[in-house]
């Protein structure tokens, strides 16, 4: 369900920036689908759903035109609301069977004390770190965090959008974690692993092009390195 949940989230992202540069009704509708399908999946796709949407409101503020902004407005507020109806309708013989609490406020999502919730989310993000960097070097685990910063502040040189899906997860989802007062489980964050590898490699490139020149990301050097770094990475692995 966590692995559906990750790819779900990678083609709504793509999906949605499909429509902020080119409006379109069948990817909106897919964007609904694929939502409610996370949905139905598992409920912590609330998460990913609340990073698309918060990413695409920002990025409709940054329209070029009042009309674009509007029409952009208007299919994620539809995209939205039909996505909600239709989950809640999915939902609804699981909740007039066993009530809204069996999915709100059973024990895995009940909402800690203030104390508890302060004193555990730290270390559980620290625990995620070290299972995304399982079986990594340590000198590959700063190396995808620097390009992740790199990536971060250069986004401007590394992207035809305004805004990074990264402020769509700060916006989005620290928010809703801190009103729900849980700290998820290590695994509810997997949907945003290949984002943060992506952005990492992204930025990675980017030091390499501002130390070899701007015709690296072109050159033979790139493939070769990426080779060189996946067969050291696999067999680092299995050792």
């Amino acid at each position: 369900g966590y692995t559906l949940v990750c790819l779900i989230f990678l083609l709504i992202l793509c999906l949605a920036a499909s429509v902020i540069r080119r409006q379109s009704l069948v990817a909106w509708m897919l964007i609904s689908f694929l939502s409610v399908l996370g949905f139905y999946t598992i409920p912590i796709m609330l998460y990913p759903f609340v990073v698309v949407v918060v990413w695409l409101f920002l990025s409709i503020l940054l329209a070029d035109s009042a009309t674009r902004r509007m029409a952009l407005f208007w299919g994620l507020c539809v995209s939205f609301v039909a996505t909600v109806v239709a989950t809640f309708l999915l939902y609804a013989p699981v909740l007039a069977s066993n009530g809204l609490e069996s999915v709100i406020g059973n024990r895995f999502v009940a909402p800690k004390p203030w104390t508890d919730f302060v004193g555990q989310f730290p270390s559980s993000l620290l625990s995620v770190w070290n299972q995304w960097n399982r079986d990594v070097s340590w000198t590959m685990s700063i190396l995808f965090a620097v390009g992740f910063f790199v990536s971060l502040v250069f986004h401007s040189r590394l992207s035809r959008f305004r805004v990074s899906v990264v402020i769509g997860v700060v916006l989005g989802v620290i928010p809703a974690i801190v009103a729900q007062r849980v700290v998820p489980y290590e695994r509810v964050w997997l949907f945003l692993f290949p984002l943060y590898v992506g952005l990492a490699s992204a930025g990675i490139i980017l030091l390499f092009a501002f130390m070899a020149g701007e015709g690296f990301g072109q050159s033979l050097a790139l493939p070769l390195l990426s080779l060189s770094l996946s067969i050291w990475l696999s067999v680092n692995t299995v050792r």
